[in-house]
């Protein structure tokens, strides 16, 4: 087997093994992010994370996400594609206005409809980059404290704290 051949299935494993992975998270919804204007990835990045920080005030508890970043074949304009989860109090209208830097698309996260595939292209292509949230684990244990009742708001204190 050729050394060209055996790259590629290792690239197969690892693209599949993200996508299994991230298809196991509860993510609440899939977005698109463009630029008005050339971005570069350090731009984008600082852009991106300003934006989930405004979206954690929103939501009251820390976000998790997924971010593949991509120059986009009109202009060579960098986009984003992503996954993002606490969110799913905020409607998705009410997402899409909060990013100011372009066109925007978010959708409802649904497992079946291959986001995670589709999006993990990002770990094996070269030229291209993604990020994935350094509070992850913490974002999810603050889903998990959330409670589901029905009407239910929970409001965060001062310090950021459930009450």
């Amino acid at each position: 087997m050729s050394d060209v051949i055996r790259a590629a299935k290792v690239r197969r494993k690892v693209h599949e093994g993200w996508a299994e992975w991230l298809n196991e998270i509860p993510w609440d919804h899939y977005v698109t992010l463009t630029f008005k204007k050339n971005s570069g990835p350090d731009r984008a990045r600082r852009t991106f994370t300003a934006w989930i920080r405004c979206l954690e005030l929103e939501a009251g508890m820390p976000l998790f996400w997924f971010v593949g970043f991509e120059d986009g074949p009109l202009n060579g304009r960098l986009h984003m594609h992503g996954l993002v989860g606490n969110t799913r109090d905020l409607p998705a209208n009410y997402i899409a206005r909060k990013w100011k830097h372009g066109f925007s698309r978010i959708d409802l996260y649904e497992q079946d409809r291959g986001a995670t595939h589709y999006i993990t292209k990002y770990v094996v292509k070269e030229m291209f980059d993604y990020d994935v949230s350094p509070n992850l684990a913490r974002a999810l244990a603050a889903r998990d404290r959330q409670p589901s009742l029905p009407g239910l708001v929970v409001l965060p204190t001062k310090r950021g704290k459930h009450v």
